[in-house]
């Protein structure tokens, strides 16, 4: 049996199956506004951000919710079963165990989002949305930032150990783009932007969520903190690499996970 831990909303996210419960506040149809939401989650490592867009309510009647969908990079990934339970609208990613509920405040919404963790528990991450916000990280644009891009080594450290993988980013202006390999195969694309020396990258598909923060130093390498559900908090650095390979390890398991 999974037990809950408790996070405060300061401080303290994926789900292979997302429930999404809601309920509005100070509203007489129990409907959010309809539109693009910039979402984010308190996570360990900061802010992770992603998208929610909401469809207009339903016509199906009054036990039909309004369309929704998860919006992260290129993703655009369609919640199933969207409905009205009571007072509540509850929606579901395919497979999985994070709950998502908050209150619906005119053009903002609230709450938390409850997922297991890589410790077999249930964290509560602090949920805040806000309609008609587009911006990844940073609100403003900076225009002297580091460029992060092309090809870098990056070790990964946690409780279990160094990890080696391999970093392919573009870059247009402030916006970054690119994908992590990893041994066995690993692939996870990011998203992020850069502010002066400051990278930001994360990732949020409704299976995993990672976060990734760092400094650009007097090096040109990144050292930061990244956090992902499946392994927890863990410290990472990175330096530019034209030749960089994924590291072999002999009886290596595929797809080691970030």
């Amino acid at each position: 049996m999974l037990s809950v831990v408790r996070r405060s909303p300061a401080r303290k996210w994926a789900g292979l199956m997302v429930v999404v419960t809601l309920a509005a506040c100070g509203s007489t149809n129990n409907e959010p506004e309809p539109g693009i939401y910039r979402a984010i989650v308190e996570a360990p490592a900061g802010e992770l951000p992603f998208g929610l867009e909401l469809g207009a309510a339903a016509a199906g009647g009054e036990s039909q919710g309004p369309a929704l969908f998860l919006l992260d990079g290129d993703r655009r990934v369609a919640f199933e079963n969207v409905a009205h339970v009571e007072k509540a609208l509850e929606a579901r990613l395919p497979g999985g165990q994070a709950t998502l509920s908050f209150t619906a405040h005119g053009a903002k919404l609230s709450g938390y989002l409850r997922l297991p963790n890589n410790r077999g528990a249930i964290e509560e991450l602090a949920f805040t949305a806000d309609s008609g916000a587009t911006y990844r990280f940073f609100r403003e644009s900076a225009t002297d930032n580091a460029d992060v891009s092309g090809r870098w080594s990056a070790a990964i450290n946690d409780a279990g150990g160094r990890t080696g993988w391999v970093i392919l980013l573009t870059q247009s202006h402030d916006q970054v783009a690119g994908t992590f390999y990893g041994p066995g195969g690993a692939e996870q694309p990011v998203t992020g932007q850069v502010q002066g020396d400051d990278v930001r990258l994360s990732s949020f598909d409704g299976n995993s969520a990672l976060l990734f923060t760092a400094k650009v130093n007097d090096k040109g390498e990144l050292v930061g903190a990244a956090w992902s559900n499946l392994t927890g908090t863990s410290r990472w650095t990175a330096r530019r690499n034209p030749d960089a390979e994924i590291e072999s390890v002999s009886g290596e398991e595929p797809s080691t996970p970030l």
